[in-house]
């Protein structure tokens, strides 16, 4: 690159031959490039003179043509080979430069090699531009850059990395060598820094391990001592410990309910309790199944609700309920129900040592019993609750999850159907009128006339198609026929529905059953209707 750079020809001022008569001219009026441009133009021009646009002879031409001399041409050569060259090589030294290999290696600074190579590309493109302007101007001496310092600094920064290089793979080459340095050096620092500190720890270590061994003997004695004093406590505990709270509880929960058939009383022989009936006889040989499996559920229930041991204290529980309305009739199924949802209930104030509750059973009635809860919306399940249904199939149990309790009655079902979107264009009108049938006949009181009359139009007779179900023997098949709604219909047919529960009083219970469904009917002027 440097010779290229200090090559003579950029200092030399290129012109024409000196003995042709125009020379004195041209060179009187230093414009040798300019007529060397138009040279070109004289194919085109016919042997018009590019300059003046006037005619000229061949004599003129061949004067221009000496001017131009093989020399000339010659030089021009050198000129545009050393602009080719100098091109050419400045992108090969570039590109080395800019090697993935050397701007990624972390050995290398790579934040000042950029900007160095920066300076360096806009030195050569600079000297680039200068040989084009001796290019294009042959008789115009130009001086490039040097751009030694910049090539220099260059090969510093790749020298310095490559020191970098070598040194780690010296690192690399003897790294058990190394690594034992390493530690030697860093042990012999830290020795040197903490060597005040450990000659007083050292000071200071006999006098302390005296008063650790010291403490440690008046532990141990401690610990004789308190072991002595839990035994004895635990002595004292059990003698003091009585059933009689026990017997008291469960008395007093069978009082709460009206339960009488038996109640409990302490043993002759101290921690046992005796069944008795109402009338003071034991009742220990006439228990029924139901009533041994009643007594039992109530020992358990006051003992989860209570310590496990004589010292009173209480560790969190989990607690299961299997089946435990087994053999047992109607009324001591719901006590059980009823207390299993006052665990639950003092379950969720956080305030009892019970943190989780499962309720295991076959008895669907008992399940609805105990999963009856007024603020549960339409059956879904709470945030802290789950129901699961366990399955037996192909020699194995599988437990199926619910988001919603799936036990429900055959009227949940059917307002099932009423929230459906989009509902049944074909059961729609059936299922509507079992609700009303299931609804009225049970509350009764309902006059079908005056609802009725409140409806004009095609409205009168869907609701009177709706509540022929309600009276007994006032409906057939037909009626289906005559009022079978299509798609367009179902809207009307469930504004209708929703106005009979409204118009007979009822309508707080439909807003519950629809419950987030519900979509409160637009108010008419039933004057303007008119």
């Amino acid at each position: 690159m440097q010779t290229l750079e200090s090559h003579e020809i950029l200092t030399k001022k290129i012109i024409g031959k000196a003995d042709v008569d125009i020379a004195a001219l041209i060179e009187k009026l230093g414009n040798s490039d300019w007529v060397q441009q138009g040279r070109q133009y004289f194919e085109q021009l016919n042997d018009q003179c590019p300059f003046c646009q006037q005619d000229t002879d061949v004599g003129f031409r061949q004067r221009l043509e000496d001017y131009f001399d093989q020399s000339y041409i010659a030089d021009l050569k050198s000129v545009d080979d050393l602009l080719t060259d100098y091109r050419e090589l400045t992108k090969k030294l570039l590109g080395a430069f800019g090697a993935s290999d050397i701007v990624n290696s972390p050995h290398l600074d790579g934040k000042a090699y950029a900007k160095d190579m920066d300076a360096l590309r806009l030195e050569l493109e600079a000297n680039v531009k200068r040989i084009a302007a001796k290019k294009n101007e042959p008789s115009t001496p130009v001086t490039l850059i040097d751009t030694v310092p910049k090539f220099a600094a260059m090969e510093d920064h790749i020298r310095a990395a490559n020191k970098k290089v070598t040194a780690n793979n010296d690192i690399i080459d003897n790294l058990a060598a190394r690594k034992n340095e390493l530690i030697s050096q860093i042990w012999k620092r830290l020795l040197e820094d903490t060597n005040l500190i450990y000659q007083k720890f050292k000071s200071e270590r006999d006098s302390l391990d005296a008063a650790i061994k010291s403490l440690v003997k008046k532990l141990e004695t401690s610990k004789s001592e308190l072991e002595a004093k839990l035994a004895e406590i635990k002595e004292n505990e059990h003698k003091l410990t009585s059933i009689k709270p026990a017997v008291n509880a469960i008395n007093l929960l069978l009082q709460s309910f009206g339960f009488t058939n038996f109640h409990l009383m302490e043993g002759a022989e101290s921690g046992f309790y005796e069944i008795k009936r109402p009338d003071g006889s034991d009742a220990k040989r006439t228990l029924s199944e139901g009533e041994k499996s009643f007594i039992t559920f109530l020992y358990f229930y006051h003992l989860v609700k209570g310590s496990f041991n004589s010292s009173g204290s209480t560790n969190d529980k989990v607690v299961v309920f299997d089946d435990p309305v087994s053999s047992l009739d109607a009324d001591i199924l719901f006590i059980v129900a009823n207390l299993i949802k006052n665990v639950i209930t003092e379950m969720r104030t956080g305030t009892s040592p019970i943190k989780q509750v499962f309720v295991l059973t076959h008895n669907v009635y008992f399940h609805k019993e105990v999963t009856f809860d007024k603020k549960r919306s339409l059956g879904k399940a709470k945030a802290d609750e789950t129901f699961w249904v366990v399955r037996k199939a192909s020699k194995r149990s599988e437990l199926i999850s619910f988001e919603e309790n799936p036990i429900k009655s055959s009227y949940e079902l059917l307002w099932r159907e009423i929230r459906q979107k989009p509902p049944s264009d074909t059961a729609i009108q059936n299922v509507m009128r079992r609700i009303l049938e299931h609804y009225f006949k049970f509350y009764g009181g309902i006059s079908t006339e005056k609802i009725i009359e409140k409806f004009d139009g095609k409205d009168k007779m869907i609701c009177s198609s709706l509540l022929s179900w309600v009276n007994d023997g006032s409906h057939f098949a037909i009626d289906d026929l005559y009022m079978a709604c299509d798609s367009g219909q179902v809207d009307r047919y469930l504004g209708v529905f929703q106005r009979i529960f409204e118009e007979s009083d009822h309508g707080g219970h439909f807003k519950m059953m629809m419950a987030e469904d519900y979509v409160a009917l637009p108010v008419v002027n039933k004057a303007e209707a008119g």
